[in-house]
């Protein structure tokens, strides 16, 4: 109400579940310009085992909110979460296109000592390279320390690279 000019990017993310309509649009007038939504996958059960508590379509609603009030909204996906495989990783890369946040960015996962998915990992996965600080591993360098179920580096680079092209090389998006 103040029309002060500030810009506010809230590009580390916001929860979906949390957003109305008319939230999304105080926020345009309060000046944010940019909002990220940490969607992590486009598949229900892989959401459910990473007790991600976000519907997919309170997600949809989000960016269909932040486009309508003019915000940039970034979209967040992990491939390599427990449970995940091929056809999850596609679901992912479907629903990013679904969605169309202005921005997706695709990532592995990075299991970090101390949490949850780590002790996952050193019980029913393996850690192939010791995992330093995330910089020379996981988002950073595209080498990932782990190998979880049917999900090993070669499989999550292979999935970033498509989700990458199907994501950003199509007509609508180029336009």
């Amino acid at each position: 109400e103040r029309k002060n000019k500030v810009l506010i990017n809230l590009q580390n993310g916001v929860r979906a579940d949390r957003l109305t309509r008319e939230l999304v649009f105080k926020l345009k007038k309060a000046g944010v310009f940019k909002a990220g939504i940490g969607i992590e996958s486009g598949d229900h059960q892989i959401l459910e085992t990473a007790k991600k508590a976000l519907d997919l379509e309170q997600a949809k609603r989000a960016i269909k909110w932040f486009r309508e009030a003019g915000i940039i909204s970034y979209g967040f996906f992990i491939f390599g979460l427990p449970g995940e495989d091929e056809e999850t990783m596609q679901k992912t890369i479907d629903f990013a296109i679904e969605s169309n946040p202005h921005i997706a960015n695709f990532n592995g996962c990075l299991p970090l000592p101390g949490t949850e998915l780590y002790d996952i990992i050193e019980k029913e996965g393996k850690f192939i390279n010791p995992l330093i600080d995330g910089v020379e591993t996981g988002y950073q360098g595209g080498v990932y320390a782990y190998e979880l179920g049917k999900v090993n580096q070669k499989i999550i680079n292979k999935y970033i690279k498509k989700a990458i092209v199907e994501f950003y090389i199509r007509p609508s998006k180029i336009l």
